[in-house]
């Protein structure tokens, strides 16, 4: 696969993304997570692309660009955008292996939630939920930081 190809790509989708920043201004792109997919672009390593992994994530991509009105950018008019984000999450975790920032952390805590539902129940107290949620919470910062050094999350 040619590298130009891909940069070339790349900047048109950025030069997309700034034309709606510009639009909607800098605070509230990043408030409705408009800049997902150019954070994603980013940690893409380009040595792992390959021709048929670069065309799926045209297709994911241009189609979570496409879902973004043209005017009126609001909440309610961003539920189609949000929809396919989750496609485009699901395609570079399952493909790139990249995870957004503090995923780890929100699956890590949810599950020592859940083991320290039993402890609370047996100590008659709720001094078990704080602990299964400080050792999820311990685990899952544990991960997004080597998620982090190894530029694996976006």
């Amino acid at each position: 696969m040619k590298w130009q190809e891909f940069n070339s790509w790349k900047n048109q989708i950025f030069s997309q993304y700034n034309r709606i920043q510009e639009q909607v201004g800098e605070n509230d792109f990043k408030k409705y997570k408009l800049d997902i997919s150019c954070r994603a672009l980013n940690k893409i390593a380009l040595n792992t692309l390959e021709e048929k992994k670069f065309t799926e994530l045209k297709k994911v991509v241009t189609k979570t660009l496409d879902s973004i009105p043209e005017k009126n950018i609001c909440k309610a008019s961003l539920k189609p955008y949000y929809k396919n984000t989750r496609h485009l999450k699901h395609y570079l975790k399952t493909h790139f292996n990249l995870v957004p920032i503090g995923y780890h952390s929100l699956k890590w805590g949810a599950i020592g939630l859940g083991f320290g539902v039993p402890y609370s129940y047996f100590l008659s107290s709720l001094l078990g939920l704080f602990i299964g949620l400080g050792i999820g919470m311990g685990i899952g910062t544990y991960f997004d930081r080597k998620a982090e050094k190894e530029n694996k999350s976006y």
